[in-house]
C-alpha cells in the first residue's frame, strides 16, 4: 500500500494521467491479484479508479502541471520510482511464487509418503487375504472333520469332510 501511495504521489507531480507512470497502476492491480487474490484485485482496482478520477479532475481544474511542461529533470525521478517500484513488486511476486512452490513441494512429499504407506498396507492386506485363502483351501480339502460353533452352539463353519460325515449339504 505504501508503494501504491508513492506511485500516486509520483503521478500527481509528474503529469497525472499523461504521466508515463500511469500505466504502473495496471501492474499494481496485476501484482495485487497475484499476491492478494480477488479481494486485492477489487481493492486496488477500486483505488486505482478513484485515483484516475482524482487525477482527471485535478488536470481539468489545472491543479497539476501539464504534460508538456515535463522535462528530463522531472521525468528522471518518475522513471526512477517506476523502476524501483517494479523491481520491488517483482521481488515480492517472485518470493510469493517461491513460497507457493515450496508449499506445493512439501505437499507432494507428504502425498508420496502417504502413498507409500498405503501401498505397504495394501500389500499386507493382499498377503493376509492370500494366507486366509490358502488356510481355507487346506481346511476344505482335509479329510479331517473341522468345524466352528459360536457360544450358543450355532454352526459358524463346517468343512467338506465334516459336512459329508454329518450328511449335510452346503449351508
Amino acid at each position: 500500500l505504501s508503494l501504491w501511495s508513492l506511485l500516486v504521489f509520483d503521478l500527481a507531480i509528474s503529469g497525472g494521467i499523461a504521466s508515463p507512470a500511469f500505466a504502473i497502476l495496471y501492474l499494481v492491480i496485476i501484482f495485487a491479484t497475484t499476491l492478494l487474490g480477488t479481494l486485492g484485485t477489487i481493492i486496488f482496482g477500486g483505488l486505482s479508479l478513484i485515483v484516475t478520477l482524482g487525477l482527471y479532475l485535478a488536470e481539468n481544474n489545472h491543479l497539476l502541471l501539464p504534460a508538456d511542461v515535463l522535462t528530463t529533470t522531472r521525468l528522471f525521478p518518475t522513471y526512477t520510482i517506476i523502476l524501483l517500484g517494479v523491481t520491488i513488486m517483482l521481488a515480492i511476486n517472485a518470493r510469493s511464487i517461491q513460497q507457493a512452490l515450496n508449499r506445493a513441494r512439501r505437499g507432494e512429499r507428504n502425498l508420496a509418503e502417504s502413498n507409500q504407506h498405503l501401498r505397504e498396507e495394501i500389500l499386507q492386506r493382499e498377503k493376509a487375504q492370500r494366507d486366509q485363502s490358502r488356510l481355507a483351501a487346506v481346511l476344505e480339502t482335509t479329510s479331517d472333520f473341522v468345524g466352528m460353533l459360536d457360544l450358543e452352539g450355532k454352526t459358524l463353519y463346517l468343512n467338506l469332510a465334516g459336512r459329508k460325515l454329518m450328511g449335510i449339504g452346503e449351508f
